[in-house]
């Protein structure tokens, strides 16, 4: 349910850390923001600066098996791609994983997309909604509805649960302020 990033490479490039990506090519989805604050991060912590300034182009694709792709094609030396899109890519076409490796992965405490409701929200209301997205029946409709959204499922999230994503974005807003 809750998203992991990968930062991949070529094994040909014989990248083996966060710092290789110095100067070289990286593909990240067009608008992934979550990508783009973890790719971020990792080059404010490692380099002390943007990694728009540390790398030498940005390609921005609209789709994540194009960013794979772009790797596995030599377009781009690094990319930047979510778990789920790597493990699919792999079981679509093996070869990727013969030729492609993970060169570093993110916690997996991402949330894809978070819809909220405030407290004083009917708690029977908010109990039905989960009830009824727990039960969708797959149709064309809804798939058409999933696909249009991106969304592969629907789930409950507890605010425990958003407490390493808080610390993570607390984190990173402080490397924001120190180094950009």
């Amino acid at each position: 349910k809750l998203m992991q990033y990968y930062l991949i490479s070529s094994k040909s490039t014989n990248a083996k850390v966060f710092k290789d990506i110095k100067n070289k090519t990286l593909s990240i989805t067009e608008y992934d923001q979550v990508a783009d604050d973890w790719i971020n991060k990792n080059s404010l912590i490692e380099n002390k600066m943007n990694y728009k300034k540390y790398v030498k182009d940005i390609i921005r694709e609209e789709k994540e098996s194009t960013v794979i792709l772009n790797v596995f094609f030599k377009k781009s030396e690094f990319a930047v791609v979510t778990k789920n899109a790597w493990d699919t890519m792999i079981a679509l076409n093996p070869s990727i994983g013969k030729s492609l490796e993970i060169i570093t992965k993110s916690e997996e405490i991402f949330l894809p997309f978070i819809g909220m409701s405030n407290n004083k929200s009917d708690e029977m209301l908010i109990d039905k909604f989960f009830r009824l997205s727990r039960d969708i029946k797959r149709t064309n409709e809804t798939d058409e509805l999933f696909t249009l959204l991106r969304f592969d499922t629907i789930f409950e999230v507890k605010k425990d649960s958003l407490n390493a994503l808080e610390i993570y974005y607390n984190e990173y807003f402080e490397l924001k302020k120190k180094y950009e």
